[in-house]
């Protein structure tokens, strides 16, 4: 824990008034262009199969327990299942009658081109987050911005997040499209010899919010007044991200037949007891000791 006086010593340049943060020199960060492709070699040679364009449709069961994935290319004989579909696992549990609280809201991320640096690592502010790229650029995040989709299920379990909503709802808009139909919160049915959603739609892709973007050049301009690091036009690609807001987090004890992970998306401290244990332990069919309730909603 640092004063204001200690943050703005860590970050000159930035003229906001702080009146204290967290530093954590030690926090790890990745690109994923070699993050992704560094993983899956060191999963082959552990001795994972990975298939890719290989979607599962359901999981095949037997006297109530896990024998097998139903996939578009066929049936994957297994005891245990890691279900992390990402905004695709609440659909994907649902088609099972799990009730899965899961709410998505549409957000925009960016990345500047490169230039001079502000600060190394990564920076989070009240409502703009920035990370050092490796091309001397930085990846810009909008914290609490996106827009709310309305969708068939995500009204049904409006009641649930009712709370959430009321503290988040200053900073979304909202809209309605062709995922009301197709997306991962519509009302959907299918079996493992029909098409599933997951095939029908590979990879979420929408349009990103040009709107997001320009206000987040506007705040790190506001932050780094004397910097030309963020002054328009200083924006490169930027993407859509999919913010996903399970319910609750809950602890597991014991060998699980099938667990479901999402989120993890943000490499915090605060972080690793769930990616690290509670996310990979049940489905190598060890023994799961880490208890996660002590965390909510609002930090996942």
């Amino acid at each position: 824990m640092l004063t204001g006086a200690e943050i703005s010593a860590l970050l000159p340049g930035n003229d906001r008034i702080w009146r204290g943060g967290v530093h954590s020199p030690d926090d790890g960060r990745a690109e994923p262009e070699l993050a992704v492709p560094a993983i899956a070699k060191g999963a082959r040679r552990l001795r994972a199969t990975i298939l890719q364009n290989c979607a599962a449709r359901e999981l095949e069961t037997q006297d109530s327990r896990i024998c097998g994935v139903d996939t578009e290319k066929g049936l994957i004989r297994c005891s245990s299942v890691l279900v992390a579909g990402g905004a695709w696992s609440g659909m994907f549990l649902r088609h099972h009658r799990l009730r899965f609280l899961q709410a998505s809201v549409k957000s925009t991320a960016f990345y500047t081109i490169p230039a001079k640096a502000v600060a190394e690592g990564g920076v989070a502010m009240e409502s703009v987050t920035i990370r050092r790229r490796l091309d001397g650029g930085y990846t810009i995040g909008l914290t609490g911005q996106g827009q709310l989709q309305i969708s068939p299920w995500g009204m049904l379990q409006a009641r649930d997040f009712w709370r959430t909503f009321q503290t988040r709802r200053k900073g979304l808009t909202f809209g309605i499209g062709g995922q009301f139909f197709k997306g991962p919160e519509a009302i959907r049915r299918w079996n493992a010899e029909g098409i599933s959603p997951f095939e029908e739609v590979r990879t979420l892709d929408p349009v990103p919010d040009q709107n997001l973007v320009e206000r987040g050049i506007s705040r790190l301009v506001a932050a780094y007044p004397n910097s030309r690091a963020f002054a328009p036009p200083r924006a490169g690609l930027a993407w859509w991200i999919r913010r996903r807001m399970p319910f609750r987090l809950f602890p597991v004890f014991g060998h699980v037949q099938a667990f479901h992970l999402v989120g993890c998306q943000r490499p915090r401290l605060r972080h690793r007891p769930g990616g690290r244990k509670t996310g990979c332990r049940p489905d190598l069919g060890r023994q799961t000791f880490a208890s996660i309730r002590h965390l909510s909603d609002t930090n996942a």
